[in-house]
């Protein structure tokens, strides 16, 4: 039991939410059937997107809560993750 939940003190959403992500994030490829090919589709689609929206060379995205990056594509991709370093 947490210290905050033993004192009465309910977390909050966001703290629901990181635990529920840190908790998964080792295993979130197993959630998948074929994760390599999960990974380009999901690339193909991102890329597809970023193509018609984004400015000229130099390409650069910002990614916040980026989960486990696994679509940059050749960009220079800044990240930010969901949890704290540790």
């Amino acid at each position: 039991m947490s210290e905050q939940r033993f004192l009465g003190i309910a977390p909050s959403t966001s703290d629901l939410a990181l635990g529920f992500y840190e908790g998964m994030a080792e295993e979130y490829h197993l959630l998948f059937a074929n994760w390599p090919q999960v990974v380009e589709r999901q690339g193909a689609m991102l890329d597809a997107l970023l193509r018609r929206c984004e400015a000229p060379p130099p390409r650069r995205v910002l990614d916040c809560a980026c989960g486990i990056g696994t679509q940059a594509l050749g960009r220079r991709a800044v990240a930010t993750p969901s949890t704290p370093p540790t």
